[in-house]
């Protein structure tokens, strides 16, 4: 290979490693209704907004939620007042819908669960522990 022919290839390597890891970084925090959300970060669950045994805005899936009428991917009561890990933050939707952040999550079980912050917040289904 001529020296010419590796420059260019280790220079596109190069620009895809650093602009992805600049878009990376770029959605690492969200901050919805005042409160800092990032990996890595614990967060308190709190009780089931509705009069159910499960949560509406906490699932195993973020395709699945309040318009499953039996919420077979929620998760119960018994998570109530356990902590989660944020593993990642997801934007899902679209502009002509709207779109909705979701904390994808460690449990204490082997499900990840999938929570939409926004509502969850405002529901009381995730707890600020550290209220401003």
């Amino acid at each position: 290979m001529s020296t010419k022919l590796i420059r260019v290839v280790v220079f596109f390597f190069f620009i895809v490693v650093f602009s992805s890891s600049a878009v990376a970084q770029a959605s690492d925090t969200v901050v919805i209704s005042g409160e800092k959300f990032y990996p890595g970060m614990r967060i308190k669950i709190g009780r089931p907004s509705q009069d159910r045994p499960f949560f509406t805005y906490i699932t195993a899936s973020p395709t699945v939620g309040s318009l499953d009428p039996g919420n077979q991917n929620g998760f119960g009561v018994d998570y109530a007042g356990r902590y989660f890990i944020v593993k990642r933050i997801e934007k899902k939707g679209s502009e002509q819908f709207g779109f909705k952040i979701y904390l994808v999550c460690k449990t204490p079980s082997p499900l990840r669960a999938w929570v939409d912050i926004e509502n969850a917040i405002i529901t009381k289904e995730v707890i600020n522990e550290n209220p401003k």
